[in-house]
């Protein structure tokens, strides 16, 4: 059976046939078609391609014929033949290799990078480790994959479109996320120590915002995958299409972080925090009381720090105040005259100091109780004594005094200078 472009009446074959026969003008046909002559652009190119293809077929197809006595049309049918079983297997190729993505990358991540074993330099573990504690959604393992896919691990690193830096920012974005995270004075997208805690903060927030449109069937998918998606094309893209979208870069862009991601490790071994001991003998009156200076000051998502309340990130971008772990590093520092630096999430406090846990029967004013776990707690607050517990609680709430919850899952005491 021939196919529909190789009868015996298809101006291929007559163009085939005549090419093997040596017909005049096929040489200069060549040459104009490369010369760029008429139209100019790559389909000449291709077109010249063609011509050539052209005759060396016509050309094996006539010494097959010479040599094994069959004729002409029987080889070409052939041929053709063999052409469509290739083209059949290289058209499963893709679809294959997307199975054996998703088989490689199925069910959710977890956990932080290990300190050694894996690609990412020594120096950059600690960054990953902290921002991976940010939220439960997106640990450290995948943050590190996605900066190796994005830069390659290198902070200088920039693209044609503009975007900057190991996490590559585009500048807008980095309007809304970026901050002076590292306390340099500048907040630089060139810095892996601002860059990527404004990665980790960007991921949680596209994670919280995809959460509740799986839940409501608005879009299907994973998670990690759909917050990898919007990373590379846009959260409205995620939703115009009710997935991942369709462009090949976003395709394969998930797939293959989350793939990377597994090879990083998944056990947890600290490297932010500072180093417990003995708990001192100082006053923590003096830090109950700065916190208390400072009741009524709004809860604000990523806001605040060491020096006083700011604006926030994501969700807290247009208010003023802290968040419940810059609270109680504001405490802290303020308390001791900036002799004391607590790590900046409430996952890395309870890192640092569980060390120092102490018994629920034991609590003293200036204990710090963490909810949510130690790697993954979510929420710190003061034991202020009496029953009592200081917080910054929640996205529209402020700085309060309130009854202490005694659910935590770590009390600790820090030692003061």
């Amino acid at each position: 059976m021939r196919g529909p472009h190789l009868t015996r009446r298809s101006p291929l074959l007559r163009r085939t046939r005549a090419a093997a026969a040596g017909t005049p003008g096929t040489a200069s046909r060549v040459a104009a078609l490369l010369s760029g002559g008429g139209r100019t652009g790559g389909i000449f190119v291709a077109r010249a391609a063609a011509v050539i293809t052209q005759r060396i077929a016509a050309v094996i197809v006539s010494v097959l014929a010479a040599v094994t006595g069959v004729s002409s049309g029987t080889i070409i049918v052939a041929a053709v033949a063999v052409v469509a079983v290739i083209a059949v297997a290289l058209a499963f190729l893709p679809l294959m290799n997307q199975t054996a993505q998703q088989q490689a990358t199925s069910g959710s991540l977890t956990g932080a990078l290990a300190a050694t074993g894996t690609e990412v330099p020594p120096d950059l573990v600690p960054l990953y480790n902290a921002a991976g504690t940010l939220c439960t959604q997106i640990p450290a393992t995948l943050l590190a994959a996605q900066g190796k896919q994005e830069s390659g691990f290198n902070p200088e690193a920039t693209s044609p479109v503009g975007a900057q830096g190991i996490s590559q920012f585009m500048p807008g974005t980095w309007a809304t996320w970026g901050a002076d995270a590292n306390g340099d004075g500048r907040a630089d997208p060139f810095d892996p120590a601002d860059a990527i805690p404004a990665q980790g903060r960007f991921m949680c927030d596209l994670a919280a915002k995809i959460e509740p449109l799986i839940a409501s069937g608005a879009v299907q998918g994973d998670v990690q995958l759909l917050t990898l998606a919007a990373y590379n094309a846009g959260l409205g893209n995620v939703t115009k299409y009710g997935g991942v979208p369709p462009f090949a870069e976003t395709q394969a862009y998930g797939p293959r972080i989350l793939a990377l991601a597994q090879t990083y490790g998944a056990t947890l071994t600290t490297t932010v925090g500072l180093p417990g001991g003995v708990a001192g003998t100082g006053d923590y009156a003096a830090v109950i009381d700065v916190l208390t200076d400072a009741l009524g000051t709004p809860y604000v998502w990523g806001g605040g720090g060491v020096n006083g309340p700011s604006k926030g990130f994501g969700r807290g971008a247009g208010t003023v105040g802290w968040d419940c772990s810059s609270f109680m590093q504001y405490g802290f520092y303020q308390a001791t005259g900036g002799a004391l630096t607590l790590p900046r999430t409430a996952a890395a406090q309870a890192s640092a100091y569980q060390g120092n846990a102490v018994p629920a029967d034991q609590l003293q004013p200036g204990d710090l109780l963490f909810y949510g776990g130690i790697a993954s707690a979510n929420h710190v607050a003061m034991y202020v004594g009496d029953g009592k517990m200081i917080e910054e609680p929640r996205t529209g709430l402020a700085a309060r005094i309130t009854t202490a919850r005694m659910d935590f899952t770590l009390a600790a005491r820090v030692p003061l200078p």
